[in-house]
């Protein structure tokens, strides 16, 4: 009776004293524990896998930063460039325009034009 309760027993209902069955019963617990390591061994490689991929994961984030930050700098950089012919463009204005005053003020008082040299005259 006693070997009714024991672990053994508890894993085979089949299981009782005689002997041929304990037998069985330790195949069985054989078996048990070969599942269990195949088990854990797959839950290994399981859990390697998973961490290639949050390691991939975390590079991907990574670059994903670089990019953000270069795309910024080329933002700052396209921004500069456009105030600088923004800028240029004034200046050209103010020049063409400036030009212009002085033709007309040269016209209005019978000076050379600006642009003529004097051996055009």
């Amino acid at each position: 009776k006693a070997a009714a309760t024991s672990p053994t027993s508890i894993l085979s209902p089949m299981a009782s004293t005689g002997g041929s069955e304990g037998a069985v019963d330790e195949g069985i617990e054989r078996e048990a524990a070969a599942m269990g390591r195949a088990t854990a061994a797959e839950a290994a490689l399981i859990v390697e896998e998973a961490v290639k991929q949050a390691a991939s994961a975390k590079e991907a984030a990574r670059a994903a930063k670089r990019a953000e930050i270069e795309a910024k700098v080329a933002a700052a950089k396209l921004f500069q460039a456009v105030q600088a012919a923004e800028a240029a463009a004034a200046v050209s204005t103010k020049t063409v325009r400036a030009v212009k005053a002085a033709d007309l003020f040269n016209d209005d008082h019978g000076h050379a034009d600006s642009h003529s040299s004097s051996h055009d005259k």
